[in-house]
């Protein structure tokens, strides 16, 4: 069953104390700044750990700040060290500053500091529904990030209850299936720090002094929040544009150090900047006549792309710019119109000079007037591709999700993997202390990505008739065909399972006694419960996930869901044993025609996934949706081609971590 992570709490009794005031040399302190558990960021949807074995402490002395800002400095660390399960600091109030005063006054006076720390994550995972990960000595349990590497920065003695939602450097693109795919645009320069409460401990006080306390922090949360909306905009900018990290990051450097440089500017800037074609140098203006950002939500909603899904993309002041500028709705003329003129064309925007506003919108071998900048419609085009790709790729069955294990490769090679049964049931220590080495299984299983694409045109007739439905149909057909494709591989390689299945295996049972009841239900989870490990030993897991084709559908969901249940042959209800005790998990393809070992009566009991798969499903770099190519023009039909290619493979794994039932004789 799945559980929803509750955020741990952080807090512990937070000690000041103060030394002699007469004390020699400058204060020192110590602190707990990260206690290795689960910490909320304003800009994820789901919790983050940060793995301590993975915090890279570049040096022993590093900066001691006031709420993380380089101009207010506090002193320096001396030591920094992972102990006990937290992180832990000491070091001495070294500057002769104003936040350095108030740190010492303060705490002098009682006040409560926190500490937090500031880093830059390196790498990231997201740990999905369900899966289960050790970090830090505790199991936990997605949807939530996993931050595995990072570099440590500053610490920052913090007021708790003004700056209680900073963030780390982290950027993430969310999928509909509350799946992210993490990355690293802005680190190492651009720094913003994951707050959290922790313990600090004074040992020294100085006389208190004029502070200014309250306008200060009010000043450090709104640079903050204006730190913070510029990470997650880059974040969102390099995920739909990854081939433009130099220049985002250099921009985003530039935004976080002008402190009057709003998050709104550094938006509409960053989809300027990614979208400009790349292999075409053109130089640039400040006052490019459409924004490209404005034009692609336009033909987002003018696509008839839901209201909800254009605010999560957009944002309510862009789209409201959109509307305003193109109240009519954009078409496909008008948007080719915008890009040729930004690119040079001096024409009249209309269907009469297709073909020529087309050679400029797709700029090969031609340069853009001087002084102007461009609005590159293919890179418009493709990240228009990628939101209404996405909408189709979602609305295809994945319940393949629910019994596989999903893994990435970083390349075409052949993946081999152990089975989990191998011998590492703990033995006895002797008086000698020796310990005894655990072994792999022989058993193994292979797996690797392959490439699946498909290309779709726009017709030079669409063009014309400026038909923006062919444009955002086709761009959810690449969508939905990819995830269509996935579907038959991950399905066929299933079904394939007259090997992996055997009765030699006891994992597979026939007979009139196998059909879908509580009879039925009864002998799968004894069979089930009777494997054994190639030591002999129970496997020692439940079965959870109950898969039945359309047809078993109805049967398994009054299973699962009744407290009473007919018997074979019986009038009066019986109590039903198994209710609640797996998910009902339905596929189309089970009783697919034609696909080989298809059954409209077979029916599995499968373990979690996340414990012993049946099924591995393997995701070149971890991308889980098909990538649409930069669209380029077809000079030889004049229509517009769209690659969409999927990197992604299936196999069978772990044959104990399941049972087929026949359903029949």
């Amino acid at each position: 069953m799945k559980k929803k992570l509750e955020p741990m709490s952080l807090d512990a009794a937070v000690q000041i104390e103060a030394a002699a005031t007469d004390s020699k040399g400058p204060a020192k302190f110590s602190m707990e700044a990260y206690t290795g558990a689960p910490i909320k960021q304003k800009m994820l949807d789901h919790l983050i750990v940060l793995d301590l074995d993975g915090i890279n402490i570049r040096s022993q002395q590093i900066p001691a700040r006031y709420h993380h800002n380089a101009l207010e400095g506090v002193g320096h660390t001396t030591k920094i060290e992972v102990r006990g399960g937290s992180l832990w600091a000491e070091g001495v109030i070294s500057r002769d500053t104003e936040a350095a005063r108030e740190v010492l006054a303060s705490a002098k006076n009682g006040f409560p500091w926190q500490a937090s720390v500031g880093l830059t994550v390196t790498r990231a995972e997201f740990l999905s529904a369900g899966a289960k990960a050790t970090v830090n000595g505790t199991v936990h349990t997605g949807p939530m990030y996993i931050g595995r590497t990072s570099d440590l920065d500053e610490l920052s003695f913090v007021d708790l209850g003004a700056d209680r939602n900073s963030s780390a450097a982290i950027a993430a693109a969310a999928n509909t299936n509350g799946e992210i795919e993490i990355m690293d645009p802005l680190a190492p320069k651009v720094e913003t720090p994951v707050t959290e409460p922790a313990k600090v401990v004074i040992e020294a006080a100085a006389p208190p002094s004029p502070t200014g306390m309250e306008a200060t922090l009010e000043k450090a949360k709104i640079e903050s929040d204006r730190r913070t909306a510029i990470t997650v905009t880059a974040a969102a900018v390099l995920d739909e544009n990854p081939h433009a990290v130099a220049e985002i990051r250099v921009l985003a450097e530039a935004a976080m150090n002008a402190r009057d440089y709003s998050s709104e500017k550094f938006a509409l800037e960053a989809y300027r900047v990614a979208n400009t074609y790349a292999g075409v140098s053109r130089p640039r203006r400040s006052d490019t006549r459409q924004d490209t950002l404005v034009i692609e939500a336009a033909l987002c909603m003018a696509g008839g792309m839901a209201e909800e899904l254009t605010i999560k993309a957009f944002g309510e002041e862009v789209l409201e710019t959109a509307d305003k500028r193109f109240r009519n709705n954009i078409g496909l003329v008008e948007t080719i119109g915008i890009a040729a003129q930004a690119a040079g064309f001096t024409g009249r925007i209309g269907k009469g000079n297709i073909e020529e506003m087309m050679q400029y919108a797709f700029p090969i071998g031609i340069q853009a007037a001087a002084g102007q900048s461009t609005i590159s419609l293919p890179g418009i085009l493709s990240n228009v591709a990628n939101k209404f790709l996405r909408s189709g790729f979602d609305s295809v069955e994945d319940a393949w999700r629910m019994i596989a294990t999903i893994s990435s490769v970083n390349d075409f090679k052949t993946m081999t993997s152990h089975a989990l049964t191998g011998d590492m049931t703990y033995k006895k220590i002797g008086p000698g202390g020796e310990l005894k080495h655990g072994s792999l299984g022989e058993e193994t299983y292979s797996n690797k990505a392959e490439t699946y694409g498909r290309i779709m045109g726009i017709s030079y007739q669409d063009l014309v008739n400026d038909n923006l439905g062919a444009l955002t149909s086709a761009f959810k057909k690449l969508g939905r065909g990819g995830h269509l494709k996935l579907n038959l591989v991950v399905w066929a390689e299933f079904l394939n399972n007259a090997a992996f299945f055997t009765a030699g295996r006891k994992n597979y049972k026939t007979g009139a006694n196998t059909v879908l009841g509580i009879d039925g239900y009864t002998l799968a989870e004894k069979t089930f419960n009777d494997q054994k490990d190639p030591d002999g030993n129970p496997l020692g897991s439940t079965a959870s996930i109950l898969l039945v084709p359309n047809g078993l559908s109805a049967d398994a969901d009054v299973l699962m869901a009744s407290k009473d249940v007919h018997g074979s042959g019986e009038k009066t209800p019986t109590n039903n044993p198994h209710r609640g005790k797996a998910k009902v998990v339905r596929s189309s393809y089970l009783n697919q025609a034609g696909v080989t070992g298809s059954s409209d009566l077979a029916w599995y009991l499968l373990a979690n996934p996340l414990d012993l798969p049946v099924l591995d499903v393997c995701f070149l770099h971890g991308k889980q949706r098909p990538t649409v190519e930069r669209t380029q023009a077809n000079f030889n039909t004049l229509g517009i081609d769209m690659r969409g290619f999927f990197n992604f493979g299936a196999a069978l794994t772990e044959y104990r971590g399941g049972v087929k039932m026949k359903g029949e004789a």
